[in-house]
């Protein structure tokens, strides 16, 4: 996340990411996308473009801030704990008890327990909600040869 629209001191990282949970990480060409990790981005994008949010800073992991990101009141990582898209992190030294953490954690316990999403154990649902990316000068990539086929 890019908080936009405030002024930042000179020298701050103005990325931030979401507090307390992981989602599926997405592809690069070094690394193979993970299961549900391009429907966890466009949950993001959905709930997020052309919103105004309000955030709060939850915890510091090294220079960069964890937050909290509220939309009309409905907290961010809750809608993705609930939609299977992503798992709650374990605690943090640096974190108190309690608060959005815990209410995340009961909810991840609700939500695992139907074995969707992130949760779902089948091999064959995973491959089908993989996006499978070739990137330009990759392997054996040749977009002449693509066109010929076309």
């Amino acid at each position: 996340l890019v908080p936009l629209g405030k002024k930042a001191k000179q020298g701050d990282d103005p990325y931030c990411f979401l507090a307390y949970i992981s989602v599926p990480r997405i592809g690069t060409p070094n690394r193979n996308e993970e299961a549900f990790a391009f429907d966890a981005r466009e949950a993001v994008r959905e709930k997020l473009i052309g919103q105004k949010i309000d955030y709060v800073t939850e915890y510091m992991a090294g220079s960069k801030k964890a937050v909290s990101v509220k939309i009309e009141g409905e907290d961010l990582a809750s809608h993705l704990v609930n939609l299977s898209l992503a798992k709650v992190n374990e605690r943090r030294a640096n974190t108190a008890e309690g608060g959005l953490h815990e209410q995340l954690l009961a909810l991840q316990e609700v939500v695992s327990k139907k074995g969707k999403g992130v949760w779902n154990a089948d091999q064959a649902v995973r491959d089908r909600n993989t996006r499978q990316v070739v990137y330009s000068g990759e392997g054996d990539y040749s977009a002449s040869k693509i066109l010929q086929e076309s």
